[in-house]
């Protein structure tokens, strides 16, 4: 293994172009600023903005470069090839977006910039959450493969803090969708005696710990009785949904959404919903200085693509510092000991062999990102 060969795939053509473009420039710029002079290099490849490609050049860039670790993944559907491949070949994956696999799957080989879903889920069910916000909870999730996941982690999450999930609606992401209706279910509203018994079969399920995931759950309740939802869906979605709430008069309900909220499309609804919240990493590094250098080599300002990138390079810095062999079965051993890595104010802990990023709950003031809960109105 070279610790000095760092290797990248990202979608340089193809649909996600732009996006792999601004994050190579955003690499290219953190490389220079922190490492060119110490005698590291860059192995650069095009993943076509296709999954299998990546995944082709993952086994390239060890068989033929030896590399010691890999950045990759821009994409969700990227990131999870890129790093099943890279387990395979016992090689670090740093990726630029969540891995949508099991738990089960993960190692201490991959870790996630943006957060994992463990690491967001974990967030939720802190103590002062629980104890400013109650401790039953809904969630509303979408029928896909990342929707399950999060369903499945948040269940298991929530039982281990003796948190109730009071309710789980599912909705679909297909064109046409009438996004009333998960609200109307969420809220009491639709099918009693269906929805009753199918929480009933999906709480027994997660009991048993089995893997089985239902994708509808419906139960009626005559009143809200959850403190608080969490709803893990893109900006897109979440503007669809959730306006409905307001519709069926449940206002201000305290809803949680993904980091992606931050985009305007949601903060834009936070007007009318004054509880409206997102996670977010607990303490954002500001990157200053690669900031300064972006700007300086390519006149132009350095927003959240390159601010990734400044992570993933600003992170395998970090692990540079740690001592050891050429010997892929030494970084794992000594990746276990470190257990802790930290990038500015920005802190990965390695915990039953998933790298755990801090994060924290975020609300909106007057539109604008406000650290830390908002507290319910009693």
């Amino acid at each position: 293994m070279d610790q000095k060969a760092i290797g990248v795939i990202l979608p340089l053509s193809g649909k996600n172009k732009n996006f792999g473009l601004r994050v190579l420039k955003g690499i290219q710029a953190g490389f220079k600023k922190l490492l060119a002079n110490d005698g590291y290099k860059l192995i650069v490849r095009d993943s076509k903005s296709s999954p299998i490609v990546g995944k082709y050049f993952v086994r390239e860039l060890v068989q033929k470069y030896r590399i010691g670790v890999l950045i990759g993944g821009l994409s969700s559907q990227e990131a999870k090839e890129q790093f099943l491949e890279s387990k395979k070949m016992e090689l670090l994956f740093i990726s630029l977006s969540q891995v949508f696999i099991e738990r089960s799957q993960k190692t201490e080989l991959l870790i996630e910039i943006p957060g994992s879903t463990e690491s967001q889920v974990k967030a939720l069910f802190g103590d002062e959450v629980i104890s400013q916000w109650g401790n039953r909870v809904a969630i509303v999730y979408p029928e896909d493969l990342i929707g399950e996941i999060y369903l499945s982690e948040f269940w298991e999450q929530a039982g281990a803090r003796g948190v109730v999930v009071a309710d789980a609606v599912s909705f679909s992401t297909s064109k046409g969708e009438d996004y009333r209706e998960p609200i109307k279910r969420l809220l009491g509203l639709k099918h009693k005696r269906i929805r009753q018994e199918e929480l009933g079969l999906l709480d027994e399920m997660y009991s048993l710990k089995k893997k089985s995931v239902i994708r509808r759950v419906q139960k009626l309740r005559p009143k809200v009785e959850f403190d608080w939802v969490f709803v893990p869906t893109s900006p897109f979605h979440a503007s669809q949904i959730i306006p409905n709430f307001n519709y069926f008069d449940a206002f201000n309900t305290t809803i949680v959404g993904k980091p992606s909220w931050r985009a305007r499309s949601v903060r834009e609804l936070s007007s009318k919903n004054k509880m409206l919240h997102f996670l977010l990493e607990g303490e954002p590094s500001d990157f200053i200085d690669l900031k300064s250098s972006f700007e300086e080599i390519y006149g132009a300002q350095a927003k959240a693509p390159e601010i990734r990138a400044f992570q993933s390079i600003a992170l395998f810095k970090e692990l540079s510092l740690i001592n050891f062999s050429n010997e892929r079965s030494d970084l794992r051993e000594k990746l276990f000991q470190q257990n802790v890595l930290r990038v500015g104010k920005s802190m990965w802990s390695l915990t039953d062999q998933i790298w755990m990023k801090e994060m924290k709950i975020h609300h909106f003031q007057s539109r604008k990102v406000a650290k830390g809960l908002k507290q319910k109105n009693r």
